[in-house]
């Protein structure tokens, strides 16, 4: 469709003014126009409207609003219109203007009784429908081209740094005449950068130029923005075709494109790509279609070639710059900005071999220019840190990581943790400089002997993520055996999934994971495994799985299926405590009950803690809990059998010597045969 503003100037302006009576002169001689514009639609069985926008005695000129199928139709309907009205123009100025720009001179036309009823033009093309809601559900804009030269398009090209591929289809473009008579498209288009005020700038250089040839009929560009939601908004998608035959449509993809990882969101989104695709289809010959997207869009890109089928598509792409010519386009932004490059920002290319994106230049430059001006132009401005810098400076937030930093020992623990947080800060910096890897996989595993705090680890990173906003709930979901495998054939994987659903945004610990494996193969447990194994792929960007366990049942189960080990980025091996650890960690927990060791009481601990660390499956935290809480009723015991009258508040509180009882380190126990033996 065509729309247009036409000014006109009007020659028999004073005769039609006179027509109307002095009272209420304006409105009763604009209602005269009423028949013209209900009659020129009826003639076009309602695919035209032409009416009176505004008109303006003292200058003898109107501005007629005309929109029709196609520029003929308006050309065709307009003389009978003019007829109709009694109007004798003499020149007439179109203008073609946007589809919300026609919708506002509709509603001021029926304010000022050039119309009768706006709506009644206005429903039949779903015209103040899809104005209130394209721009809500696809963030919808549009502009009107004017025409350029091929020697200002191919310029345009190089300040873009696209002439690899740009250039070539200019050439390819301006090759010959338009054959007239013949309705079609040979091509679409598929623009890729990163940037998305390159990918608009190549759109716009493409349209025009298909414009100049008139390979498009209209000037009006529409821009539409594609997301998990086009599917069931695809009756409008299907207007915007409609509203752009004979002109162009351009389709951002680029919230596709990040979504298509998403777990929950990939089938959505591959929907929407099928209504893109189908919407191109069916209006090819009618639409020109621009199609754009990240050049990290390989999955987006793929289900496109593989939805489209035989429809022709050009990729136009940003050039990668290389030596000499990423340094004269960094010089030229420099220019640009109203400097001559110094060498400090030239520096800034520092590896002759790299090849750069435009878009990684100017990033560099824009950062190189910050610094420059904060420590050089204006100097007093050196002592602010940037919002980056700040950033950067940042430690982790929450009282879960202060508890985590308080606690004794677990440095492999702290590490991994630190790294994650790490990992999260680094996106937030460097995401303008190509670091949008998205989310990691903080899958882990930890391996530990028994109480070596490996599910308060758990607990508190699960807290971590929370208060620094990594995970958006940050609970522990604690699972064993038992709330994984299901009673019958065919429940297990329910389960599993059930589980991880529970556990979104949050961290699923699996606690003694190796009780999974059964003796055979094909089991409940490896149905399980298996599941497992799919749901950490499917949920990586939202939940954290942490297997724990024993260091050499851990090893096995790690074996067991071979897509497992490969999912986990982290494993964490919690060493036993040693004597001195222990010994802190026993005084750490007196202190958490309110009391403290008395003289003496370390020299008696050492020997107990040294004796038992020998032994088989020693508790090394949980070990030192018991230590203190047998001490604790021990000291109960004391002090209740003592003069109760006299006990002081000091007395209470105090650990002696005498209240750590050495006790017999645990044998294991001797296994009996039945039966004979040699």
């Amino acid at each position: 469709m065509v729309f247009y503003e036409i000014n006109a100037g009007i020659q028999n302006c004073a005769e039609l003014m006179s027509e109307g009576k002095e009272y209420g002169r304006r409105r009763a001689n604009n209602t005269l126009f009423h028949m013209p514009t209900q009659k020129v639609f009826t003639l076009s069985k309602r695919q035209c409207c032409i009416f009176i926008y505004r008109f303006q005695e003292s200058t003898a000129s109107a501005v007629i609003g005309a929109f029709g199928s196609t520029r003929a139709d308006v050309e065709k309907y307009l003389p009978r219109f003019l007829d109709c009205a009694g109007i004798q123009t003499g020149t007439l100025a179109w203008e073609e203007t946007t589809i919300s720009t026609m919708k506002d001179m509709l509603r001021r036309a029926s304010r000022e009784d050039f119309i009768e009823d706006d709506d009644m033009y206005l429903d039949p093309f779903r015209l103040d429908e899809f104005t209130r809601c394209a721009p809500r559900y696809f963030n919808y804009t549009e502009e009107i081209l004017s025409t350029k030269t091929k020697k200002e398009l191919q310029e345009e090209a190089r300040l873009l740094a696209c002439e690899d591929t740009t250039l070539p289809e200019l050439e390819r473009v301006f090759q010959g005449p338009a054959k007239t008579g013949i309705v079609g498209q040979p091509v679409h288009y598929l623009i890729r950068s990163d940037d998305d005020g390159v990918r608009k700038q190549m759109t716009e250089l493409l349209v025009t130029a298909l414009l100049s040839v008139e390979r498009v009929h209209n000037r009006r560009l529409c821009f539409l923005h594609c997301d998990e939601d086009t599917e069931s908004n695809s009756e409008y998608l299907d207007l915007a075709f409609r509203y752009c035959e004979g002109g162009a449509l351009a389709l951002d993809l680029k919230n596709i494109s990040r979504m298509l990882n998403d777990g929950d969101q990939a089938q959505a989104c591959a929907e929407s790509v099928q209504s893109v695709c189908d919407c191109l289809r069916n209006h090819r010959n009618r639409v020109l279609t621009v199609l754009s997207l990240p050049r990290t869009g390989d999955k987006c890109l793929s289900l496109l070639r593989d939805k489209l089928g035989n429809i022709p598509v050009v990729e136009l792409q940003e050039d990668m710059l290389f030596g000499e010519r990423s340094s004269r386009f960094l010089r030229r932004v420099a220019r640009e900005n109203g400097i001559t490059a110094p060498r400090s920002l030239m520096k800034q290319l520092d590896d002759p071999e790299k090849g750069w994106l435009p878009g990684d230049i100017r990033g560099t430059f824009d950062r190189w220019f910050t610094n420059y001006l904060r420590e050089t132009v204006y100097p007093q401005y050196a002592c602010i840190e940037t919002a980056t810098e700040e950033v950067a400076k940042e430690k982790p937030v929450g009282s879960a990581y202060s508890e985590l930093e308080s606690m004794i020992g677990l440095n492999s623990a702290k590490d991994v943790i630190r790294q994650a947080l790490d990992y999260y800060k680094a996106q937030k910096l460097f995401v303008d400089r190509g670091l949008n890897t998205g989310a990691p996989s903080l899958h882990m595993v930890f391996t530990g002997n028994p109480g070596t705090a490996k599910t308060t680890v758990a607990r508190l990173f699960a807290r971590i993520m929370k208060e620094n906003g990594v995970l958006s709930h940050g609970n522990l979901h604690e699972v064993g055996r038992g709330d994984l495998v299901g009673k019958y054939v065919g429940w297990t994987a329910q389960t599993v999934q059930r589980k991880f659903r529970e556990a979104k945004g949050s961290v699923l610990f699996i606690d003694e994971a190796y009780s999974l494996l059964d003796g055979h193969e094909n089991s409940f447990g490896d149905e399980a495994i298996n599941t497992i194994v799919q749901e950490m792929e499917n949920c990586r960007d939202e939940t954290v799985v942490i297997f724990a366990g024993y260091p050499k049942p851990m090893e096995e189960f790690l074996d067991r299926n071979p897509g497992l080990r490969s999912r986990i980025a982290f494993q964490v091996h919690f060493e036993d405590y040693d004597e001195e650890e222990l010994l802190s960690i026993a005084e750490t927990l007196a202190k958490a009950k309110g009391l403290r060791f008395g003289d003496g009481v370390r020299e008696k601990i050492l020997p107990i803690i040294r004796e038992n660390r020998s032994t088989p499956d020693f508790g090394n935290g949980r070990f030192a809990r018991n230590l203190v809480e047998k001490a604790a009723m021990c000291q109960a015991s004391r002090l209740v059998r003592g003069d109760v009258a006299h006990v002081t508040d000091r007395e209470l509180k105090t650990l002696l010597p005498e209240d750590f009882v050495r006790s017999p380190a645990p044998t294991k126990p001797k296994t009996r045969v039945i039966g004979f033996s040699v």
